[in-house]
């Protein structure tokens, strides 16, 4: 997810155990194991097959895909546990190109809701369980985001240039399915000035890291023939407080935790979610390239709250 639009940096290393990969044996180059129902699965050998292969399983080495993730946005205040804020939803689309050998350009662009914690439907307010405040939930519609994948890992090229990089991919089975691994950083400029919004500003810069875990059986990723692999993703992202929390520079931030899967495109979504982005964003999955994402950022719709007197 770009889920990151709202996105601190992670004050430590994010666990792959709870996107259900690390109690997974560690894979070498080719890892059999015994058991019924059980059937040698060969990994990705070097950096340019686990580079190809997770093209295949995050999304596809030349095309579009989609991916539908839902799940749930903690509070991380830095003196207690994490608490249950609210559900969210995301839409995500990609299109992946090889610009050069080995070297592939992804542009996604997403819309995003929260959701309540009892139904899962779109929320419109919400209690702050550290003030009391009541607030407004924002989702969004993502820039252009840009990123470039090659053997070394991953990048953001937009909206920041930025010189981080995401570890090489992590590969892990148990011989019925295969799992891969990949730390994602993200810079993102603040859309807002704290002499705009004093009480949501948190600085000039917001940082964050996703870990995403894509899944798929081994039987298809075994056929080279499937160029977009039929995965399901998990989510574990660090990241600065939304703006709409009001949370400005408190200590602490959010943890997005999200699950999914990848669709060849939006119509193949479930109905039900289906129905819920279009009642937030409509129109976005008939024409995501061409929506009007400015109207739909965090900032303008801040904007429009403030207009309207309800900030």
């Amino acid at each position: 997810m770009n889920l990151r639009a709202e996105s601190s940096w992670s004050r430590r290393m994010l666990c792959t155990t709870a996107l259900g990969a690390a109690a997974l044996p560690m894979a070498a180059a080719a890892a059999v194991l015994p058991g019924a129902g059980v059937h040698p699965v060969t990994l990705p050998g070097n950096a340019g097959d686990s580079l190809r292969n997770f093209m295949r399983m995050a999304g596809t080495p030349a095309g579009e895909t989609c991916t539908l993730c839902e799940g749930l946005l903690y509070g991380r205040p830095p003196d207690a546990l994490p608490n249950r804020l609210v559900g969210f939803r995301s839409a995500l689309i990609i299109r992946c190109v090889e610009e050069s050998p080995g070297v592939f350009r992804t542009q996604q662009r997403e819309a995003m809701h929260y959701t309540d914690l009892a139904r899962g439907e779109p929320i419109g307010e919400f209690s702050s369980p550290y003030d009391g405040a009541r607030l407004t939930p924002i989702g969004y519609v993502s820039p252009l985001n840009t990123y470039l994948f090659d053997e070394l890992g991953s990048r953001m090229l937009h909206p920041t240039d930025s010189p981080l990089r995401g570890p090489q991919f992590d590969w892990r089975t148990d011989g019925n399915e295969v799992w891969v691994t990949e730390s994602r950083f993200n810079i993102f400029p603040s859309s807002i000035t704290e002499q705009e919004f004093p009480r949501a500003y948190s600085g000039p810069e917001r940082r964050s890291v996703d870990v995403l875990t894509y899944s798929t059986s081994a039987t298809a990723f075994a056929d080279s023939s499937i160029s977009a692999l039929p995965a399901r993703v998990s989510l574990l992202s660090d990241a600065p407080w939304p703006l709409w929390l009001m949370r400005g520079r408190a200590a602490g931030g959010v943890l997005w935790q999200g699950f999914g899967r990848k669709y060849a495109r939006f119509a193949e979504m479930p109905d039900a979610a289906r129905r819920a982005v279009d009642s937030v964003h409509p129109g976005f999955l008939d024409e995501p390239w061409k929506f009007p994402e400015l109207e739909f950022s965090t900032a303008a719709q801040l904007r429009r709250l403030r207009a309207a007197g309800v900030l």
